[in-house]
């Protein structure tokens, strides 16, 4: 059970920081477009 929820956390982990990534990066520019 242990090794299957470290594998799946390995596997979604990277996705998740992606998604993050990505939103995070659509909110900055669009706030430095009405910023700017």
């Amino acid at each position: 059970m242990e090794e299957a929820q470290q594998k799946a956390i390995f596997l979604v982990f990277p996705v998740v920081a992606l998604l993050i990534g990505e939103f995070i990066g659509v909110l900055f520019i669009r706030s430095m477009i009405l910023f700017v």
